[in-house]
């Protein structure tokens, strides 16, 4: 997909009119939203046991699952997802002059849907493997290759390396599902708890993607009609784009993830392929049993709904293939060590109690 040179200038007509497919997504999703939080007040009303689907934590400390406290280790994802966001969506157009970074093949989470990024996600090329293996075209074999095996090589360093910790602090679409976490309880909106019923409800949907992701990936078809996150990425880098089905899903994603939190993660099908190479990451999430008190904090602080975590009473090691090492875990945890995050062995984020417990003095002080 080719452009002109102005296009690529920020704030130009064509960079504004790029930003109506995301307008568009948001305005549904608005009305999505306004939906879903009528429907469920009238099903309340109705019926006030349904509210138990509302409840903001389930566990042994109610109402202090989601009061602030702080912690280094949050910020820095915090900051980490920003940066990640704004290098993947906006770096490939800054330096765009230089031809030479736009060869870069580092593969984590850009969309490289207008070949313009400085990184570039693997599900574009595992979905597109010809253009893979012809990006230079046919004139050119061998930059080809190097080209393919460069993607390919830093494609399994990264699943083997780092797995899902690029979800928990590096993704786009991860800080799109947090900001709009962070927009519903500014509002004061309840949130839709995942209870295990729910749990088991979304899993053969997470199912359908990856079945879905694969399929494409066969049969030449082209998955990104219905990702629903290249709208985002192409929109707000610039470019326009055509909404398709994706669209639709779009907004179906930003509604879902203002009422539960990290509501792609769950059924992403790159974040599960991702978690399966959980055994060679670098960073491992650990378990201390014996400091466990099966309060249940940890459970209810997961956002992908983890119950192994918590129910876990021998093995040291319990990353799972669904975990994407956000730490909000080892946050609420009220004990100290119980559960830690390590780094090529070495801890570098563990529980606290005195963290923990440092939610109850300020109340008492205020």
């Amino acid at each position: 997909m080719q452009y002109a040179l102005e296009d690529y200038a920020y704030f130009s007509v064509h960079f504004w009119k790029a930003q109506l497919p995301l307008l568009l997504v948001f305005a549904l999703a608005g009305i999505g939203i306004v939906a879903v939080h009528l429907i469920r007040n009238r099903m309340e009303r109705n019926n006030p046991e349904y509210k138990i689907y509302s409840r903001e934590c389930v566990g042994i400390y109610p109402n202090t699952l989601h009061q602030k406290t702080t912690s280094k280790f949050l910020m820095i994802r915090w900051l980490c997802l920003f940066a990640g966001t704004f290098l993947w969506t906006y770096a490939g157009k800054l330096i765009h002059q230089g031809q030479l970074w736009n060869a870069i093949a580092i593969p984590v989470f850009g969309c490289p849907f207008n070949l313009d990024q400085v990184v570039e996600v693997p599900c574009y090329y595992l979905s597109h493997l010809p253009y893979l293996f012809s990006r230079y075209g046919e004139d050119f074999p061998v930059l080809n290759l190097i080209y393919a095996l460069t993607f390919l090589g830093t494609l399994l360093l990264c699943f083997l390396f780092l797995g899902r910790i690029l979800c928990g602090f590096l993704c786009p679409a991860g800080l799109l599902q947090d900001l709009m976490d962070k927009l519903r309880r500014a509002l004061h909106i309840r949130p839709i708890v995942v209870t295990d019923r729910i749990n088991r409800f979304l899993q053969p949907i997470k199912w359908v993607w990856i079945v879905l992701f694969l399929g494409f990936i066969f049969t030449g078809g082209d998955f990104c009609n219905i990702c629903p996150l290249k709208v985002f990425t192409t929109a707000q880098g610039g470019f326009w784009t055509n909404l398709y089905l994706g669209g639709f899903f779009a907004a179906v994603i930003l509604v879902g993830s203002f009422f539960i939190k990290r509501f792609w993660c769950i059924i992403c099908p790159m974040g599960y392929l991702m978690g399966l190479f959980k055994r060679f990451n670098l960073f491992k999430l650990k378990k201390d049993c014996t400091a466990c008190t099966e309060c249940g904090a940890c459970y209810d602080a997961c956002p992908m709904r983890i119950k192994s975590i918590y129910t876990e009473r021998e093995k040291e090691n319990v990353q799972t293939v669904d975990c994407m090492m956000c730490g909000e875990c080892i946050h609420k945890c009220p004990e100290d060590k119980a559960l830690s995050m390590t780094f090529c062995g070495k801890t570098i984020y563990q529980s606290s109690r005195k963290t923990f417990m440092s939610k109850f003095s300020e109340k008492e002080e205020g």
